[in-house]
């Protein structure tokens, strides 16, 4: 009992250094992690991970592919690295031949207002003025791009083209716009639409929110008001637009952001209404959605937000079972690439000066889990110290003392030669 005993509290011991060690990476700076977690979504893409994901999820491989090389291209551009901007524009490259193929844009179909849509053409050009921005120049092709998708969103009477035949997306229209002005603060050129098309969209604002619709009718009429989902990846390019972004953030921190079980997470309906998930947010627990909670974490950096932004990644770390080797990191033993992928771009965001924001529910459960990973440290030694002291004063039979040894056990009595003899 007392040698099981021991390997039992020997292991618990290593259970502690191994909680102690997670919780150390989790404090590790997150462009650590954002490398990293790009070398195995380079392998993993490279496995097959693109279609994998599209069968999951509309736009599946796009998002793998493309959101890996945009995570490597901000993290580049925050470094003073010749070799890893020359690695990042690589990767680019990779990604826009890859998502410029004809298999890649027809799956968005064919669409008279923006050929392939709004969701395409936005992200594509993303991908292409981050790597105009490490090269230092933005190209005439560039520029031509930027213009033409600047016209459709201006003209188009809502504000937001079709992302799919007839199906409209806000968060689409902004990445796009942010895009757009992107590209013509490279060339150092004003963007002369943009008053025009918010304009457009604060008529589509929810009357009781005040925040842009989830989705919407080619009318304007919404067709599901704000989600966290969407207003995720709005408030990760609203600063950069709208001269309303810190209010609009506000709004939604107060809205959408919780404290459930302990712990700070992003509902995806706003705070008093029900609904459930789907393919967009995924499944749902007391209503906070993960996906939304993981882009949220770099909507947080964009908007000045960082004790937000701080306390998401360190969720992401405490919950999403990370494993590190080779310099390669994944979540969840890397079963779901696009997730890796989101989380990976949502790091790389580049943080925004603190903002003047209310203090968030305070996250107990992350205290707590850390508590119960660190306690065997402290708990398993003194077990066993108390467990050797509890061994070496055991009693033994009546008339010993202390533990008994191969001396001192009691013996069968030996006959005497007088007693043997009388027998005789």
């Amino acid at each position: 009992m007392y040698r099981a005993l021991t390997v039992l509290l020997v292991a618990w011991w290593l259970l502690g250094l191994a909680g102690a060690a997670h919780l150390a990476s989790a404090l590790r700076p997150s462009s650590d992690r954002v490398v990293a977690h790009v070398a195995f979504l380079d392998d993993a893409i490279a496995q097959g991970a693109g279609p994998r994901m599209q069968e999951l999820f509309p736009e599946g491989e796009f998002f793998t592919v493309g959101l890996t090389a945009l995570a490597a291209g901000n993290a580049a551009l925050a470094s003073a690295d010749p070799a890893e901007k020359a690695i990042a524009t690589d990767r680019l490259d990779r990604a826009i031949a890859r998502l410029a193929e004809p298999a890649a844009a027809a799956h968005f179909g064919d669409i008279p207002e923006l050929q392939h849509g709004t969701f395409y053409r936005g992200w594509l050009l993303l991908l292409r003025v981050t790597r105009a921005e490490l090269a230092g120049t933005a190209t005439p092709d560039l520029q031509t791009e930027a213009d033409a998708l600047a016209r459709a969103l201006v003209a188009d009477p809502t504000g937001v083209p079709p992302s799919y035949p007839d199906q409209r997306w806000p968060c689409d229209a902004v990445v796009a716009m942010g895009a757009v002005q992107r590209v013509h603060a490279l060339a150092g050129q004003a963007t002369p639409q943009l008053a025009d098309w918010l304009a457009r969209l604060d008529r589509l604002r929810d009357p009781w929110t005040g925040l842009l619709p989830h989705q919407i009718h080619p009318d304007g009429t919404p067709v599901s008001g704000p989600r966290g989902s969407s207003q995720s990846i709005i408030h990760t390019f609203w600063p950069q637009l709208s001269p309303t972004a810190a209010e609009d953030w506000t709004v939604f921190r107060r809205l959408f952001v919780v404290g459930e079980v302990g712990l700070v997470g992003v509902r995806e309906h706003p705070s008093g209404v029900s609904g459930g998930g789907d393919v967009d947010s995924g499944p749902l627990i007391r209503g906070i959605s993960l996906s939304s909670s993981a882009v949220t974490l770099g909507a947080a950096r964009a908007n000045g937000d960082l004790e937000l932004a701080r306390s998401l990644d360190r969720e992401a770390e405490a919950l999403g079972l990370p494993f590190e080797w080779a310099g390669k990191r994944r979540f969840a033993g890397g079963l779901m690439p696009v997730g890796d992928a989101f989380v990976a771009w949502a790091r790389s965001i580049p943080a925004a000066d603190q903002a003047a924001l209310p203090p968030l529910p305070t996250a107990w459960g992350l205290i707590a889990l850390a508590g119960l990973a660190v306690a065997p440290l402290g708990l398993a030694p003194i077990g066993y110290a108390a467990l050797r002291a509890r061994r070496r004063t055991r009693p033994g039979p009546p008339g010993d003392q202390g533990r008994r040894t191969p001396a001192t056990r009691s013996q069968p009595p030996r006959a005497s030669s007088t007693s043997t003899r009388s027998a005789r």
